[in-house]
């Protein structure tokens, strides 16, 4: 997996993860993000009730656009309509457009309490987790035991 030397954690409310990983939503709108992230790994925190990390998604490109651009090309990318756009956005004149690729769903997961006792939490928004960070080899490792076709629950992320 070619890392670019630091992936992205994504915070996510449940119905939009499982539209990312079913490849339906292939953008996402965000106030703030990362303008240099195209070319990363994007690790999905889906929100509460699962509260666990539960797929990746590459990302293609990312592009800061005035909203009314972002609704006339893209809305129909991104499982939302008009009036949630517009109630996100409200005094924002522009927004950033994430253009999403390869989503994997994975079978193994991290849930919120193996964070934990790792000392991490999960991001409000989003958060570069770059080599330095403990979390980036288990990102890693996350990752390429959902590539292995002979997934095993049993797997343990943690022994590093």
């Amino acid at each position: 997996m070619d890392n670019n030397l630091a992936y992205i954690l994504l915070s996510i409310k449940p119905q939009f993860a499982e539209f990312i990983l079913a490849g339906r939503k292939t953008v996402e709108l965000r106030k703030l993000f990362s303008i240099d992230s195209a070319g990363k790994k994007m690790f999905l925190y889906s929100t509460k009730p699962r509260q666990a990390i539960v797929g990746a998604v590459d990302i293609k490109e990312v592009r800061i656009l005035p909203v009314e651009e972002i609704r006339v090309n893209f809305l129909d990318k991104c499982c939302i309509n008009n009036n949630q756009l517009v109630d996100y956005f409200r005094s924002k004149k522009n927004g950033y457009v994430i253009i999403l690729d390869n989503p994997i769903r994975f079978k193994t997961t991290i849930s919120l309490k193996e964070l934990r006792m790792k000392h991490f939490s999960p991001p409000q928004s989003y958060k570069i987790i770059d080599a330095s960070n403990n979390l980036f080899e288990i990102l890693k490792k996350l990752y390429e035991v959902n590539q292995n076709e002979n997934n095993s629950p049993s797997n343990n992320l943690f022994e590093m």
